[in-house]
């Protein structure tokens, strides 16, 4: 059976006066530990705020929305559906087509 003791103090007093190690040195050791690891990742993370973090050069990146399709100043509904707005992405297949190589051609890509 396993006695379950209120304290550390009625521990022991119940074992003869003084336990074999000391818990109070062990907790200390354990929280001096504990207390290190976390400066060391505080100063880690403030290290890599000082410019030592690589970025990504695609992250500010900003994309060209407009319509490909040639005078119109629509906003596109973005790479998914070809860089063509709503109104252009009713034409036929044939027409879109022409359209993004016309833009190809006039880019220069």
């Amino acid at each position: 059976m396993v006695r379950q003791y209120r304290s550390v103090g009625a521990m022991r007093s119940h074992l003869g006066g003084s336990a074999p190690f000391r818990f109070d040195q062990i907790l200390n050791q354990i929280a001096d530990v504990i207390a290190q690891r976390a400066a060391d990742r505080i100063n880690a993370h403030v290290q890599m705020q000082d410019g030592a973090r690589v970025f990504s050069p695609l992250k500010d990146r900003r994309l060209d929305m407009r319509c490909r399709s040639p005078r119109c100043r629509n906003r596109s509904k973005g790479p998914r559906f070809r860089y063509l707005c709503e109104e252009h992405l009713r034409l036929p297949k044939r027409e879109q087509a022409a359209a993004l190589q016309k833009w190809k051609q006039k880019k220069g890509a």
